[in-house]
């Protein structure tokens, strides 16, 4: 995969107008090119061509390559989320002279990768790509979600059974089989799950609906059997059944498309009390309603957990995290960014930080105030507030309380009239 079709950042690699475009007019730009097949990651130092190149520039060159070398183990989603934030703090230590880049250097050896995927083709049978990931560093991964201390509760108490086995036995407890996330969109459901698993330190693997999906009659079903035998032979281990919508759909909706049906029973028999075999299913979706009802039952997805747009605590926690380590002025309100990011949901928050830096990066200056103001008067909310209610109104018919239906106002309503009314 060439690197401008990836980053689409311009045409002209070699020129000017590539380098202004992230503040780096001398050493150019860290490139991370990934090849989705073997999954190396390369970094390629572009210099403008009209400079001589000297020995300062060959040892950011040889930096530059050092550095791309510890993303081999990481996915082209993460590649691209941590690869311009060290870019944008590299650029400041080349010019300032801080030590904030070292701060994105990864250890791949914090990560242990058990690639389970079929080697070969078995007589026509489908074939599953499945690669298990297990966090064995020492840092406790739930720190990096902000906030949301009540759904990380919920989430550590469905893993006791697998904590304390001997405690467990004594009161009989039955492991927990799962949960599904919901929500809006962009608050972090995948990522929750990711860190959960990374701080229990289990085999955590994504399934998203391409994964079992297969051309030929009951492929699929195929499939997904493989999938729940991987599982239990890497137990325990964490499936995240993403956008759980497109895989268990609701079979009720499904007579123009009766084969689905029978994956859908292929995915309820398998997770059947798989908690008792070490397997713990979470599934997300932005679309709860869309889920076949009996996966939501007890001895499949023990548990219904609503992630909701971040508070202002919450915001004010993702602030500071994503802020942390960046050339910061000394006029910061937190308070005040707490106040002024209400309505932008986790991901809005990062994308608008990013999108500071890059600016204040530009300019080679602190990020302040000013900069973030500039930025959050243009930022686009990712949910609006119809679609936010609508989740509310979702989150209490699952909760089994009756949902709030707020009607528009049509018209004109003199403010005397109401005072009257009032």
């Amino acid at each position: 995969m060439d690197c401008r079709e990836y980053f689409k950042i311009g045409d002209e690699i070699d020129g000017v107008e590539l380098m202004d475009c992230v503040g780096a007019t001398r050493f150019g730009v860290l490139y991370n090119v990934v090849d989705r097949i073997t999954g190396i990651v390369t970094g390629l130092f572009v210099m403008p061509a009209d400079e001589p190149i000297t020995e300062d520039d060959e040892e950011h060159e040889s930096t530059l390559k050092l550095i791309s070398s510890t993303f081999s183990d990481f996915t082209v989603r993460e590649v691209e989320a941590y690869g311009w934030n060290w870019l944008f703090f590299y650029s400041w230590d080349f010019f300032w002279g801080t030590s904030c880049a070292k701060e994105f250097t990864f250890d791949s050896s914090d990560y242990l990768i058990t690639d389970v995927s079929d080697k070969e083709a078995d007589q026509g049978k489908p074939m599953l790509s499945l690669v298990f990931r297990k966090y064995i560093g020492s840092k406790n991964r739930f720190n990096d979600v902000a906030g949301m201390d009540v759904l990380k509760e919920e989430l550590k108490d469905s893993m006791f059974s697998f904590e304390n086995r001997d405690v467990a036995e004594q009161y009989r407890i039955k492991p927990s089989n799962g949960v599904l996330l919901y929500g809006p969109p962009g608050c972090g459901k995948t990522y929750i799950a990711e860190k959960f698993a990374e701080t229990m330190h289990l085999n955590f693997a994504v399934i998203k609906s391409s994964d079992v999906s297969d051309k030929y009659s009951h492929g699929t079903n195929l499939l997904i059997g493989k999938l729940f035998d991987k599982a239990r032979e890497n137990a325990p281990c964490i499936l995240c059944l993403d956008e759980m919508d497109a895989l268990v759909p609701d079979r009720k909706y499904l007579s123009e498309a009766p084969w689905m049906s029978s994956e859908v029973n292929e995915f309820l028999s398998q997770m059947n009390n798989c908690g008792q075999q070490g397997v713990f299913v979470i599934g997300t979706t932005n679309n709860p309603q869309g889920i076949d009802p009996a996966i939501l039952r007890s001895g499949r997805l023990d548990k219904v957990l609503y992630v909701p747009m971040p508070d202002e605590a919450a915001r004010l926690a993702l602030l500071k995290y994503e802020l942390n380590g960046r050339p910061l002025s000394d006029d910061l309100d937190w308070q005040e960014l707490a106040k002024l990011t209400e309505g932008l949901v986790c991901s809005d928050i990062t994308g608008l930080v990013n999108r500071v830096a890059l600016a204040c990066a530009k300019r080679l200056a602190p990020i302040g105030m000013k900069a973030i103001r500039e930025v959050i008067r243009t930022y686009r909310p990712s949910v609006s507030r119809s679609e936010l209610l609508r989740y509310e109104q979702i989150h209490a018919l699952l909760q089994g309380r009756k949902a709030e239906v707020v009607k528009p106002r049509i018209g004109f309503t003199n403010a005397r009239y109401q005072e009257n009314r009032a």
